[in-house]
């Protein structure tokens, strides 16, 4: 809204729309999702790369601030492990009972949090579809028992590879 009333424009184009939706549009969002797909592949990849991804019970650990909040969840009882120099993590295993799956709202608000105190900032509409889908994410639980990602007694991992597409 801020760039098309400063520059007078007679109109003005959305984000994540093609500017001329009949002709151009089914071509821009089959880009648009291959360029999703394409930069959620590349983060999985890099998640993966420092076992970060599926691990279910441990806190990885890649800052000071992330150590900080590790050693806040059970005072500093549990134990940090390494898998390595090769690998840029260290997981915490806190003492006691297993971690909860974390709710997608409260994530996204974390994330949101980080973004604002790192100075930069989510466009308005991005930020309210983000959290609608984080909203109709935490609408699942009602129907799996508690659970938004996870059947009851599943595993991340499990879950997670139950939905990739097989080819």
């Amino acid at each position: 809204r801020q760039a098309h009333e400063s520059s007078l424009s007679r109109e003005s184009h959305h984000d994540f729309h093609p500017h001329d939706p009949e002709h151009d549009g089914e071509a821009f969002f089959s880009k648009l999702i291959a360029k999703e797909s394409a930069l959620t592949e590349l983060t999985v990849g890099r998640l993966m790369g420092n076992y970060i991804f599926f691990s279910d019970g441990y806190i990885p650990v890649q800052t000071g601030q992330a150590f900080y909040k590790a050693i806040q969840t059970d005072g500093g009882k549990g134990t940090f492990y390494s898998l390595g120099s090769d690998v840029h993590c260290l997981f915490y295993k806190p003492a006691g009972d297993a971690l909860a799956m974390p709710d997608p709202t409260e994530c996204f608000h974390a994330l949101a949090d980080h973004v604002s105190m790192t100075g930069r900032r989510f466009e308005v509409g991005y930020a309210a579809a983000f959290e609608a889908f984080t909203e109709v994410l935490e609408s699942r639980k009602e129907g799996l028992g508690g659970s938004w990602f996870t059947a009851p007694g599943e595993s991340s991992k499990d879950a997670f590879m139950r939905r990739v597409k097989r080819s």
